[in-house]
């Protein structure tokens, strides 16, 4: 798959700083308030939007983004917390196959994860399927998109899987287990499930890729490793932006 327009979304300044060096002819702007930048990789411009923490923040600002410069693909980098039990490590790369809100729902009278899905739908569209607190993602673009990344990867290893949502950042291993066992995810984040839903609304194609910054669960902060995140989740959008975007 081909695009002629596409945007980059990340939550802070530091996911994106990295990619913000590699890019040529940058032109600052703002949208909505929010900090935006239009460059070019390969002589193809495309733009760069730091949408700020959280799921709010990211649904008001790629809404923004989306309502006015109306892209064809949006890209979401960042960090994210990754699952032991994934066999990911610090600095590795995933991509996300599907998302999950899991702090939407009924909850459930045994155990805080997993809550009941709502007796209603969050989406409706016309010859689709009515979504709740799922997000499936085009697995053709997907696929991919991981073939691009794993190709010289900046990481040492690139897992494609599913992401979930929180908006109460997961800080016992046994809340990580429990997550892990009923999702089988490999990253948690804070905007990822926003921006599916959003781009789900406008019948835009989504890619999440995220760099494991820590683990999920008991927060140790001498084992972060923010900046290699940063870093190499850019490099991976670098090579899918070079690849999938054309003139």
């Amino acid at each position: 798959m081909r695009f002629s327009s596409l945007l980059v979304l990340a939550a802070v300044f530091e996911e994106l700083s990295f990619l913000l060096q590699q890019t040529n002819h940058l032109v600052p702007q703002t949208i909505s308030g929010r900090p935006l930048w239009q460059g070019k990789l390969s002589h193809c411009p495309f733009w760069i939007l730091q949408g700020g923490p959280g799921v709010v923040n990211s649904a008001q600002a790629l809404t923004a983004a989306i309502e006015t410069l109306h892209p064809q693909l949006v890209i979401q980098i960042g960090c994210g917390g990754g699952f032991k039990k994934s066999r990911i490590e610090i600095g590795d790369i995933a991509i996300a196959t599907e998302e999950h809100d899991v702090q939407t729902g009924i909850e459930s009278e045994h155990e805080r994860y997993p809550l009941h899905p709502l007796p209603f739908p969050l989406i409706q569209q016309p010859n689709q399927e009515n979504l709740i607190t799922h997000y499936p993602f085009n697995q053709s673009l997907i696929s991919q998109c991981f073939s691009i990344i794993t190709q010289n990867s900046p990481a040492s290893n690139v897992l494609k899987g599913p992401f979930i949502t929180v908006s109460t950042i997961t800080a016992r291993d046994h809340t990580a287990d429990t997550l892990f066992n009923y999702y089988q995810a490999i990253i948690e984040s804070m905007e990822g499930s926003s921006a599916a839903h959003v781009c789900m609304h406008y019948g835009i194609p989504f890619i999440e890729i995220r760099s494991a910054s820590n683990f999920v669960g008991k927060r140790t902060r001498s084992d972060w490793n923010i900046p290699l995140a940063s870093e190499n989740v850019s490099k991976a959008a670098i090579k899918i932006i070079k690849n999938v975007l054309v003139s």
